[in-house]
């Protein structure tokens, strides 16, 4: 008999297509290289922090050195006001001149003059300490004994073993080697357009009539299929060829930076070494020298209130004691910022810190750790 065709048709159909190579070989890679990305910015974050830490440290000791010798011209004052009182009755007594006297008048005006000197500095030293911490006020309290040596540290003897320590924890390498790792794997997914693409598929239909059956009749009935399907396409090679490239050449361009660094980071351990050297010992003998001037001038002022000295030996004696004292203060601080400088140089100098920021889920959303706790 004749075929009856339906007029009216209704049709539900679902399409499914899986590119099994790009999640084999692109997506992975892609992750794991924007990973890498991620982690060279936290990385280069934390160094940058470490830098502003040292300046800001570095400032601080400026600020320290003028608050030190403010406080030693003062003393220097009071010594020569007491000498002054002294002379006034020397002279009443006839046991010194006039000029005696004008000589220490004389070293009292110095010594105020160097006071004034020092204030400023002081100040100076104390805007520009606000200023690297971004605060309005000047107004700082020493926390720190400067006048005792610092605390000495720990396994800093070996010129070569700080400088493989600061090649493996300083964070710009750190930043490097996860720079040259995101390009690694760039270049892994940009390889896999050199191959033929290979995609999953599946398909289902569920109509009335089903033309996936004969005869056509109206009646609901579904049908599927699945496969695999390979596809080569000439400009997605090229264009795939030209970005794996463009990612060697800039891989390359990250090792030469590396190496660059590196060779910085020996150069920088070293002159932080020597300097520190340097500062040790400036320091140990500026404190014998100390000690001598001290010994010195209480001799003196002793033979000076006997009348065995004159007031010129009183006064180089009493100059002698305070460029000691200067001395001293400042190389127990250039030891303290020589410090800084290795611990930073070798890597082992950790960012403060900081309250937590809007930025703290971005880090998060990458599985990345962040230091965000309040001090």
């Amino acid at each position: 008999g004749a075929i009856e065709i339906p007029l009216n048709n209704y049709s539900l159909q679902a399409s499914l297509q899986v590119p099994i190579l790009d999640y084999a070989l692109r997506l992975l890679p892609a992750k794991r290289g924007a990973e890498a990305e991620t982690q060279a910015a936290v990385y280069q974050r934390e160094a940058e922090k470490v830098k502003v830490e040292l300046d800001a440290k570095v400032a601080y000791y400026d600020w320290v050195r003028a608050m030190a010798q403010v406080a030693i011209v003062e003393q220097s004052i009071a010594s020569a006001q007491a000498r002054l009182e002294d002379a006034k009755i020397g002279l009443a007594a006839g046991t010194l001149t006039p000029t005696d006297l004008e000589r220490i008048e004389q070293l009292l005006a110095d010594a105020e003059l160097s006071v004034m000197q020092a204030e400023s500095f002081r100040d100076l030293a104390a805007q520009n300490l606000a200023a690297i911490m971004g605060r309005d006020s000047a107004e700082f309290t020493l926390g720190e004994d400067i006048f005792a040596p610092p605390a000495p540290l720990e396994n800093a003897g070996d010129r070569e073993a700080l400088i493989e320590e600061a090649l493996v924890s300083r964070y710009e390498v750190k930043a490097l080697s996860s720079s040259q790792e995101a390009l690694r794997q760039g270049e892994k997914a940009a390889r896999t357009g050199y191959y033929p693409r290979l995609d999953g598929f599946a398909d289902f239909t569920y109509a009335n009539p089903n033309q996936r059956f004969f005869p056509s009749e109206a009646v609901w009935r579904s049908n599927w299929s699945i496969g695999i399907s390979a596809s080569w396409e000439l400009r997605n090679f090229l264009q795939s060829r030209a970005q794996y490239k463009s990612a060697v050449s800039n891989g390359r361009k990250v090792a030469a930076s590396r190496a660059a660094l590196e060779r910085g980071v020996r150069l920088e351990v070293t002159a932080a070494y020597e300097e520190r050297k340097r500062a040790m010992a400036a320091q140990a003998l500026t404190t014998r020298a100390l000690e001598a001037a001290r010994a010195v001038y209480d001799e003196q002022a002793l033979r000076y209130a006997g009348g065995e000295l004159t007031t010129t030996d009183l006064i180089a004696a009493e100059s002698e004691r305070l460029n000691a004292s200067l001395r001293q203060v400042n190389a127990n601080i250039d030891l303290r910022v020589a410090n800084a400088k290795l611990l930073r140089a070798t890597g082992r100098a950790q960012p403060m810190e900081v309250p937590a920021d809007d930025d703290d889920a971005r880090y998060e959303q990458v599985g990345l750790k962040k230091r965000s706790k309040s001090k």
